[in-house]
């Protein structure tokens, strides 16, 4: 039989320092629906806090002066109410700084910090779709119906864009039917616009720009620099519903390096007409080269 003394000395087996570590670490859970207190603290006493408010939830510091950053991941899937983030608003209206050829891509970092578009598909890369150059990728950004850039300079691949213009996403899938919603050149009544088409042997060229219903076409001309063979035909016309010849072919001579200019009698652009110029060059040349220049007012002085 043990003594007393024996039986008081062996007491509860010893906690180790491990042990108690290991429980501080352990999560709890347990049943719990809210609080009855417009604050929540997290991270303690000196953490931030949640606050209920009459319009949603504040994210506070501690001393519940001062709003606090609240961080969540970009939004994804067709729920409208998904929170969208800094970089899910800088995505949307994007500058676009450098321009590429999918095939030829240039390597991440070369434009750190800066928006790029790819205008010819290649690799791994879409035409029209835009790319955010982070340093170590070239990260495809979510476009949607709506989604606007604004170009630097000019873009020219399958997908052409004018420089200094403002475009918005028409379709939401690639190439997205980047629509320009400005001219990239000044505005205002009385000012002459210029619209240049560099032509070659391909049987149609068109402008990126559009002449507007209401707008007037002064004057074309056609430049031919490397005279056109196979008895080549040049039409110049505005590519609407229903198209405004603009210079026929019997006011230039593709077959002469020269410059052919039309003074335009009836060039006033109806809701029918409005549209690209279009440069159509018949009977399929081997040959031959230059451009097509259109002068066109958007609205005149009275």
């Amino acid at each position: 039989m043990r003594s007393p003394r024996l039986r008081e000395q062996e007491g509860p087996p010893s906690i180790t320092i491990k042990t108690i570590q290991e429980k501080r670490t352990m999560s709890v859970y347990k049943n719990f629906i809210g609080t009855m207190k417009g604050l929540f603290h997290i991270g303690g006493p000196s953490g931030n806090t949640l606050k209920n408010a009459t319009d949603g939830i504040d994210v506070r510091n501690a001393a519940d002066d001062a709003f606090q950053n609240l961080k969540v991941k970009q939004a994804s899937g067709a729920v409208d109410e998904h929170a969208v983030n800094w970089l899910d608003l800088r995505d949307a209206n994007v500058l676009v700084q450098f321009s590429f050829d999918g095939g030829s891509a240039p390597s991440a970092g070369t434009n750190t910090g800066t928006y790029g578009f790819c205008h010819t598909s290649g690799g791994s890369y879409t035409a029209g779709q835009v790319y955010y150059d982070d340093g170590t990728t070239l990260r495809a950004t979510k476009i949607h119906v709506g989604t606007r850039i604004t170009t630097g300079s000019a873009i020219t691949g399958t997908v052409s864009l004018n420089a200094n213009g403002v475009y918005a996403a028409h379709s939401a899938t690639a190439p997205f039917s980047w629509t320009l919603k400005g001219d990239g050149m000044a505005g205002g009544t009385g000012i002459v616009k210029t619209i240049e088409i560099p032509i070659d042997t391909s049987a149609s060229k068109s402008s990126t720009s559009s002449i507007p219903d209401g707008a007037e076409v002064l004057r074309v001309s056609t430049k031919v620099t490397t005279a056109y063979d196979n008895n080549a035909t040049i039409e110049v016309l505005v590519d609407g519903s229903s198209d405004l010849t603009i210079q026929p072919t019997d006011e230039n001579d593709p077959s002469e390096e020269n410059m052919y200019v039309s003074d335009v009698e009836d060039g006033v652009i109806t809701s029918s007409n409005e549209g690209v110029v279009t440069v159509n060059v018949a009977n399929t040349p081997s040959a031959g080269a230059g451009a097509v220049l259109v002068e066109f007012a958007p609205t005149t002085l009275a």
